[in-house]
């Protein structure tokens, strides 16, 4: 098992254990959703100077898939409503631990929401991107660390409330790789939807997903979803490929319960 994975894993057993301790509890305090990310498209230049490091208030999001290299999300917006235009934000990379950053934002970024990234390996790159409301999501892949982008549109998926929030991405291996969009929800309903690979990123296929936050799978049939806040919140398992999800639960350690 991978470093990230093993991470993952541990990441999600404890955040499950969290979560069963604050039902135990009589007024469990509820998540708070997450705001998208908008962007801007990169310097026309084909090899940009690299830029000095992101700074740390304007980085909303970040991975290192190594001891040196990592992206970084920086210039955080300012989202107010649910239709708000998005803020300039830009992709950055790092090959020398953070020393120096590159700008590596997809052109199809430009004008648009960068809801999701993820780094397998350190050239293997997955971004989502947020256009127009009405349409589905797009998605780009990178092979060489961002200095090239191909990009589809996901086969379908529509923003109920004006705006994508998020994107979980997960990849078993370099075939079979899964994303998990929040297209909004209320009070009571969540809106969100799954999109599956078998060929590495060729074809998506749209699949139902019960929640909205972070999936893992630990090969092509095995995986879980970890939703956060309600609705859309929960521990759901799949063992067919994410064709079909059951709720599930962790039990709590000995120590948690007398925490509880």
């Amino acid at each position: 098992m991978t470093n990230r994975m093993a991470f993952g894993m541990a990441a999600t057993v404890a955040a499950a254990t969290l979560a069963a301790c604050a039902a135990a509890n009589a007024h469990p305090r509820p998540r708070p959703t997450i705001s998208p990310l908008p962007t801007h498209s990169p310097a026309s230049s084909s090899t940009p100077a690299p830029d000095p490091p992101p700074p740390g208030p304007d980085v909303p999001g970040a991975q290192f898939v190594d001891g040196t290299h990592g992206w970084a999300l920086v210039d955080s917006p300012t989202v107010e409503g649910c239709c708000s235009a998005p803020v300039p934000q830009r992709l950055e990379w790092t090959a020398n631990g953070g020393t120096t950053w590159t700008d590596i934002t997809p052109p199809s970024a430009r004008g648009a929401s960068l809801i999701g990234v993820d780094f397998r390996a350190e050239g293997d790159g997955w971004a989502v991107i947020a256009r127009e409301p009405n349409l589905p999501p797009l998605i780009s892949h990178t092979a060489d660390a961002g200095q090239a982008w191909t990009t589809q549109r996901f086969p379908s998926g529509q923003a109920v409330y004006g705006n994508y929030s998020s994107a979980a991405i997960a990849f078993s291996d370099a075939s079979h790789g899964w994303v998990v969009v929040d297209e909004g929800s209320n009070s009571n309903t969540f809106y969100g939807i799954g999109y599956r690979t078998v060929d590495g990123g060729r074809i998506w296929k749209a699949l139902s997903v019960p929640a909205r936050g972070a999936v893992y799978f630990l090969n092509p049939t095995d995986g879980w979803i970890l939703g956060g806040g309600a609705p859309g919140g929960g521990f759901y398992v799949t063992h067919d490929g994410g064709n079909t999800w059951h709720a599930s639960s962790v039990p709590l350690p000995s120590a948690m319960h007398r925490m509880c």
